[in-house]
């Protein structure tokens, strides 16, 4: 590589051994040198740009431009969130989240989300047949994505959430019907499902209903955790350790600790040694198609345990400390289930008290 002088003061050409060459100029200016290759790529036209330099040196402009910065859009929050979010257990469900909510709002910048772009979102998901409780919970995601991003520095002042007024915020995020999605399990339906499951799966199921605890909770149970006459669950959706107390029937469904168990091991396990918790969704789907209840889900036992306990006189309160449910809005959707079956048996009672003929008792 060689550099030539062109015979026009400041202006150089750098030759290399290929053949190729660029041309360039010098600035000085207050004592600094400033060298730049032309965009040209000529003689002229690295003079052109030398005497520009110059004038935006002397009007006290710097000499390169800021370049211009792309807007932080509502993609880049999302893809930022999830990947510091590699420990989160529901991760392969929010990156589902995250696909959505980016093919709608990933290109706005995060100063251009507004209430006109979340309604098309609710829009094209309920298009797709998706509930409201699943929209919400994208929204909820997207939420948390802003957060991070704006704790992290990415952008300045606020977020669209930031800005919202409770009455904005219920149209955000839809209430749901008070009824969605707890629909009842009779003891009879239960028993078919649990009869047709493999022997050692049958506990577990039992166990879920009779705690109201999450599947996750007792499928990944470990000794550690048993305490006796209650377990005390550190593995929990909100991450805060709970306690739940374990009636002797509860109790006798808990398999007998083997002598070389550490507390760390897995309660429940297969007949080949291994844990349940990579089949037990399997083997449920399948007892439930057997017995023709294909509608029943494993979370249902969760809603029907949290029903039946506030139906044998357990108050919502109670209830929200048993099963861990962050906050009491959430646990009132089974006092308003409690509120029909009552509903349903002054019914029938009514009927009974029509159907009565009443004597009269004949005077002597």
């Amino acid at each position: 590589m060689r550099l030539s002088e062109t015979g026009v003061p400041g202006v150089w050409v750098r030759s290399y051994p290929s053949g190729r060459s660029k041309h360039g100029y010098t600035v000085v200016w207050e004592g600094r040198t400033y060298r730049r290759v032309s965009k040209v790529n000529s003689v002229r036209g690295a003079a052109a740009e030398r005497n520009k330099a110059l004038e935006r040196l002397a009007s006290g402009q710097a000499l390169d431009p800021a370049p211009i910065q792309k807007p932080y859009t509502v993609g880049l929050a999302i893809e930022d969130y999830l990947k510091a979010s590699e420990h989160m257990r529901s991760l392969v469900t929010a990156r589902l989240h995250g696909r959505h909510l980016t093919a709608v709002l990933g290109h706005l910048p995060v100063s251009g989300l507004s209430q006109v772009a979340i309604a098309e979102f609710r829009k094209r998901r309920s298009t797709d047949g998706v509930s409201a409780a699943t929209v919400n919970r994208a929204l909820s995601l997207l939420r948390a994505a802003l957060n991070f991003a704006k704790g992290e520095g990415r952008f300045s002042g606020d977020h669209y959430f930031d800005r919202l007024s409770r009455a904005d915020r219920k149209k955000v995020f839809v209430e749901e019907t008070p009824s969605a999605g707890l629909r009842r399990i009779s003891d009879a339906q239960f028993e078919s499902v649990v009869h047709s499951l493999p022997r050692t799966y049958q506990p577990v199921a039992r166990l879920l209903l009779a705690t109201a605890a999450r599947k996750g909770e007792i499928l990944g149970l470990r000794w550690g955790e048993v305490r006796g006459d209650h377990l005390y669950l550190r593995r929990t959706k909100s991450g805060k350790p709970r306690s739940v107390p374990l009636s002797p029937e509860s109790a006798g469904l808990l398999p007998a600790r083997p002598s070389n168990a550490a507390d760390d091991d897995v309660v429940f396990r297969g007949s080949d040694g291994g844990a349940l918790r990579h089949n037990f969704d399997r083997a449920w789907r399948a007892a439930r198609e057997r017995v023709g209840l294909p509608w029943m889900r494993v979370h249902d036992l969760r809603h029907e345990a949290a029903s039946r306990f506030l139906e044998a006189g357990g108050t919502t309160r109670e209830l929200q400390v048993l099963g861990g449910w962050s906050s009491l809005e959430l646990v009132e959707r089974y006092s308003k289930v409690d509120q029909d079956r009552i509903r349903e048996t002054l019914a029938k009672l009514g009927r009974r008290a029509a159907q009565c003929t009443v004597t009269t008792p004949r005077i002597m």
